[in-house]
């Protein structure tokens, strides 16, 4: 079966009630007296797996601490950096691509730590079709405009000869959204994490199927990380903590054996992990061990961010010396303090 969407009731309700404040009370959850909880958003319907060791274990050793991780999903990008300008949320998941158009906008937000330099979404096409150049003129799903999946497509497309004018890019946000609108004959292919295109391919008996090898490792770079609002990097000890945990979930997750892991993930009823597959799950685990997706260093590296910037451009996504200076983007001054 597909996977459905992961948001789950409570984070439906959390996602609801933060909104709702941003109309009414004016009022950030970070800024009222309680300073033991940390407000997260993603642009999605769901929460993507590759955030569940942070989720999990980052929860886990934030606990520790008596700090309460809540999360939200957002729906999409823009809202995700709308909320964090505003304080309604501390912490989001944004791509590098979207922090820079943000921060260009004129909104308030750092980049602290870098959650991906790898990526994991895969391009899934029609079981007969052998050659890129076949989707000529055909619709492809992505995410938004600034995820990672809007930088994944033109760059295979580009290698079979295709430019963006050549196929229509059909937005739909969530992975199993996208996979359903496949099997429903209103996209032809669509870019998808690993585990819902593999499930999607399984369940079609080869009807649609993973392009090529998938995601391959690439030279490392600044894919999506973790973004915090101007005023939650004010409250330094907060911020610092956040990074810390989430540095520690990484070395966790690549200590551990990926069918174990998955198992223990999907024990308990989360609405991160409610409707995934133990066997599919363990998958992923072992791609994003194998990449080194994770930077258990922080990320922080001004190479990576250029290298980012430089496929942006190469891809159509950034006009030459569009991109932002790294100070501007990037704040280290976190991770100094929470590798102490």
């Amino acid at each position: 079966m597909i996977r459905t969407s992961r948001m789950g009731i409570g984070s439906l309700a959390l996602s609801v009630a933060l909104l709702a404040a941003a109309c009414t009370s004016g009022a950030s959850p970070s800024a009222q007296p309680n300073e033991t909880t940390i407000y997260f958003g993603t642009g999605a319907t769901q929460a993507e797996v590759y955030l569940l060791p942070m989720l999990i274990y980052g929860r886990e050793e934030l606990a520790k601490d008596g700090i309460t991780l809540e999360y939200a999903a957002l729906s999409s990008d823009e809202v995700v950096a709308s909320t964090l300008n505003r304080n309604r949320i501390d912490v989001a998941l944004i791509s590098l691509l979207g922090i820079e158009r943000a921060i260009g906008a004129g909104l308030g937000m750092r980049w602290a730590l870098t959650n991906e330099t790898q990526n994991t979404f895969v391009l899934v096409v029609p079981g007969d079709v052998t050659d890129l150049s076949q989707l000529k003129g055909k619709k492809i799903g992505v995410q938004d405009p600034v995820s990672l999946s809007s930088v994944v497509l033109p760059g295979l497309m580009k290698g079979a000869g295709l430019a963006q004018t050549d196929y229509e890019t059909v937005y739909l946000a969530g992975s199993s959204n996208r996979a359903a609108a496949l099997t429903a004959g209103t996209m032809d292919a669509s870019i998808l994490l690993r585990a819902v295109a593999a499930q999607l391919a399984a369940d079609t008996n080869g009807q649609f199927k993973i392009w090529g090898t998938g995601a391959p490792a690439m030279e490392p770079a600044m894919w999506e990380g973790f973004a915090m609002s101007n005023q939650f990097r004010a409250n330094k000890d907060l911020a610092a903590k956040f990074i810390k945990a989430t540095l520690a979930a990484y070395e966790r997750f690549y200590a551990g054996d990926p069918a174990t892991m998955a198992q223990d993930m999907l024990k308990d009823e989360l609405p991160e992990t409610a409707g995934l597959d133990a066997e599919e799950l363990s998958g992923d685990f072992q791609l994003y061990q194998a990449v080194k997706l994770f930077p258990t260093d922080g990320g922080l590296d001004e190479a990576l961010y250029t290298r980012m910037n430089d496929l942006l451009v190469e891809v159509g996504q950034l006009k030459s010396g569009e991109a932002l200076p790294y100070a501007d983007v990037v704040d280290e001054t976190l991770l100094e303090e929470a590798m102490k």
